[in-house]
């Protein structure tokens, strides 16, 4: 790799900022390296650095910084921009201003030096939810699949999962890597620890209990129809943005119930309309362009 124009993607994940940044970093990645684009993923905490893979050639300098962080990193993207890196920042909205930033709700002022993108467009989706057919008709509403995100941070999956599982619902619980465990499991409900084979998991549900985040755009992707329990005031004014387009069943603990099959079968077909999962191929081609240019 030395010697090479390199790209190299920054990011954060922990048990207060989640799982989400971490995975659709691991994705855009991967699929930079399918453009002949050399990348190098580098944690930006201890526990960041313990999910990704071991760095590559360390000492290779990159022209092209990517972050993925929601604070902190304002040094950062300020050492980056003097040491004449192009910097791309992923939902930033920090005090340091980037190259170019790409934000998928712009939450506050969106600003960077050269371009902004934004939209749902931008939606980082992983090539192994993409693959899976989508569908907008249900005949059943019996299965349903939780999951609040890599952390589950006001910890209310458990008790989304007795409301369901007690109304006779057949629930399946996905926990994150850094949600806090249950002492004792539920003979209720199955509950899984981060499984490898969460595609399809959530290609068998007939609906969702999610988090404002990525587990709720890859329900909107595939045409599952979610309610959503936000985990923070970002993940609220994502969601009540949803809300007003008609692609949630609802928000809030208090508020969760039971939804007939033609209930989810409206929501599922404006989600789809809202998200088109092709937002990794859009980040790459801006990533790739300036890449081409630069090199």
């Amino acid at each position: 790799m030395s010697g090479q124009s390199l790209v190299e993607i920054f990011c954060d994940g922990n048990d207060q900022v989640g799982f989400g940044h971490i995975r659709r970093c691991l994705a855009l990645a991967a699929k930079l390296r399918k453009e002949n684009i050399s990348v190098r993923l580098t944690g930006l905490s201890e526990t960041a650095k313990k999910n990704l893979p071991v760095p590559e050639d360390e000492q290779a300098k990159a022209s092209i910084a990517v972050f993925d962080s929601l604070a902190g990193i304002d040094k950062n993207i300020q050492n980056a921009n003097e040491q004449g890196q192009l910097t791309i920042t992923l939902d930033w909205f920090g005090e340091t201003v980037p190259d170019i930033n790409i934000v998928v709700f712009p939450h506050s002022e969106v600003r960077a030096n050269i371009a902004t993108y934004i939209g749902f467009e931008y939606i980082i989706i992983r090539d192994e939810i993409t693959v899976i057919p989508k569908t907008t008709q249900h005949k059943s509403n019996k299965k349903v699949l939780i999951c609040l995100g890599g952390g589950d941070l006001l910890e209310q999956a458990a008790d989304a999962a007795d409301m369901l599982s007690d109304r006779g619902f057949e629930v399946t619980l996905i926990q994150g890597p850094f949600a806090k465990k249950r002492k004792v499991a539920s003979k209720k409900y199955t509950t899984h620890i981060n499984p490898a084979n969460y595609s399809e998991l959530l290609a068998n549900c007939d609906w969702t209990v999610v988090n404002g985040g990525g587990c709720f755009f890859e329900s909107l992707c595939l045409g599952k129809p979610s309610f959503v329990l936000p985990q923070t005031e970002l993940e609220m004014r994502i969601a009540l943005f949803a809300q007003q387009k008609n692609t949630v069943l609802g928000i809030g603990l208090r508020q969760l119930n039971s939804f007939e099959p033609v209930q989810l079968d409206k929501v599922a077909q404006n989600g789809i309309k809202l998200l088109d999962g092709c937002g990794l191929e859009r980040i790459t081609a801006i990533i790739k362009k300036q890449y081409d240019t630069g090199r």
